[in-house]
């Protein structure tokens, strides 16, 4: 069954985000070896430009999710915390 509601879809706003976060790092980390092997058959200074373009981007979208993550299981948190 394919939905395109967030809420229909299992687990919580933090697991989600913690999951993406690792596919995204785990992506980042793959293309950097891959790169890197590459540099080093053609030898080229171009290499560092994309290198940085390719791994950076998956990188900071891990980061952004890591930390989305976190705020919100704080203000899930605090949601709940009485006043």
């Amino acid at each position: 069954m394919s939905t395109s509601n967030v809420r229909d879809r299992p687990g919580t706003l933090p697991v989600r985000l913690v999951k993406t976060a690792g596919l995204f790092l785990a992506i980042s980390m793959v293309t950097f070896a891959a790169v890197n092997i590459l540099a080093n058959m053609f030898q080229h200074p171009f290499i560092m430009i994309v290198e940085v373009v390719v791994v950076g981007v998956p990188f900071l979208v891990a980061v952004g999710c890591a930390v989305g993550a976190v705020v919100a299981k704080i203000v899930q948190h605090n949601r709940h915390a009485p006043v």
